[in-house]
């Protein structure tokens, strides 16, 4: 299997405060996304993947993160979690 996915979670995001707009939005709708990734386990040695629809990524390039050595994502060398 490619892609394990044991559990999947929907999460609602309601903003009724007119004055957020644009990019303060998006980091809110953002930042529920990550504790919804936080709550289904996630570990600061996984990678999660977060973009828009037209930031699509092929088959290809996934399956390259998946079984290639990527330097960027060595942990021990970059630190490159989320901290929150």
């Amino acid at each position: 299997q490619l892609f394990r996915v044991d559990n999947v979670q929907i999460r609602s995001f309601v903003q009724e405060n007119q004055k957020v707009r644009d990019l303060v939005f998006e980091h809110q709708q953002r930042q529920e996304i990550l504790k919804g990734w936080k709550a289904l386990g996630m570990r600061p040695n996984d990678i999660g993947l977060l973009a828009d629809l037209d930031e699509t990524l092929t088959r290809d390039f996934l399956r390259a993160i998946q079984v290639c050595d990527v330097p960027q994502f060595q942990y021990e060398k970059y630190k490159c979690h989320y901290q929150n």
